[in-house]
């Protein structure tokens, strides 16, 4: 019978200590637009500038706007649609039976992004479906002056929500 004898030394407890992570919401100090009769609402940048219809939103460099090329995000109702997919319904609306789309949610609902090959700067076109209606999310930056950023245009459709 053989007898194993073995030592255990303990090394030292480490201690961990989790720090919280901090979340900033870079979207805390802009501005709220909200529509009862769109029945909309989102955040927007300070330095933007918002005017609203019966049926549509602008969303602009308020030192531009009298420029004949000024940038803009437009918010409109595109259409009803029956029962028709997103894609069906923009391409034969826009007559271009070659526009790629990609998939996301925007306010809980299913969008598309049109995507341009060779991708374009100057315009991105997002679409939400509620219901039968489809809205349009539109980014216009026809000049350089008082561009309004895509990294803006994305804070901005991720605050975006129906009111119903």
């Amino acid at each position: 019978n053989t007898q194993i004898n073995q030592s255990f030394q303990l090394s030292p407890t480490q201690t961990l200590t989790v720090q919280p992570t901090t979340v900033i919401d870079e979207t805390a100090s802009w501005l709220t637009y909200t529509s009862d009769d769109l029945k909309i609402t989102f955040k927007y940048p300070p330095n933007l500038q918002v005017e609203s219809s019966k049926n549509e939103v602008k969303i602009f460099n308020s030192n531009t706007k009298n420029t004949p090329e000024y940038s803009f995000i437009e918010y409109v109702l595109y259409g009803n649609t029956t029962n028709q997919s997103i894609e069906d319904y923009v391409k034969k609306k826009e007559n271009i039976s070659s526009l790629k789309f990609s998939n996301l949610l925007v306010g809980g609902f299913e969008a598309k992004r049109t995507i341009e090959i060779p991708k374009s700067d100057i315009n991105d076109s997002i679409f939400i479906k509620k219901g039968y209606e489809i809205y349009k999310f539109d980014l216009n930056n026809a000049g350089d002056a008082g561009s309004i950023s895509s990294e803006n245009f994305e804070k901005i459709l991720s605050t975006f929500k129906f009111l119903d």
